[in-house]
């Protein structure tokens, strides 16, 4: 898997539901770099 959906859900939920959705493209390469410049 790549994030876990609870980690998911504690950033934000609009946008965890468009990483639910295409959780192969495009929020993938946005969670990544968002969690990346989050730090986590």
């Amino acid at each position: 898997m790549f994030y876990s959906k609870d980690k998911c859900l504690a950033l934000f939920s609009i946008e965890c539901k468009a990483y639910e959705n295409n959780f192969l493209f495009e929020s993938k390469a946005f969670f990544n770099q968002y969690l990346k410049k989050a730090d986590i």
